[in-house]
């Protein structure tokens, strides 16, 4: 009869539908074990190479090192930046360069500036007398 077909035809739909999203669900866990998959296989590698920070598995900057590039005024990368933040931020930086530059400026002879007269380029004038 036509009301039993409906009924079947909507209990197919309504399992059509559980399929649909137990697939969905299926998909998307293949794809976390892919993502999984592929952090563990880097992160191997990643300990093979040598040491690394505990940080998201990076290689551990040389601190010293980004400090002194900073200074410099060198090119610097992300990992030397985030070196310098964590080991105090530029405020340490600027520290030591005020205490170096103190220590030069002390050691420099200062010289005295005044009034002059006469043109800049003539020197003393000549005494004839």
């Amino acid at each position: 009869t036509p009301w039993e077909e409906k009924a079947y035809n909507r209990r197919i739909a309504k399992l059509l539908e559980e399929q649909k999203g137990k697939r969905s669900e299926l998909k998307n866990l293949s794809r976390e074990i892919g993502r999984l998959d592929a952090f563990l296989r880097v992160d191997r590698k990643n300990r093979e190479k040598g040491a690394k920070s505990k940080r998201f598995g990076r290689k551990m900057v040389d601190v010293n090192e980004a400090r002194r590039k900073a200074e410099s005024g060198e090119s610097m990368s992300l990992q030397d930046l985030t070196a310098i933040l964590d080991s105090g931020g530029f405020d340490s930086l600027k520290s030591k360069q005020t205490s170096d530059s103190k220590r030069k400026k002390k050691s420099k002879s200062k010289k005295k500036f005044g009034a002059s007269r006469g043109s800049s380029r003539s020197g003393k004038p000549a005494r004839d007398e």
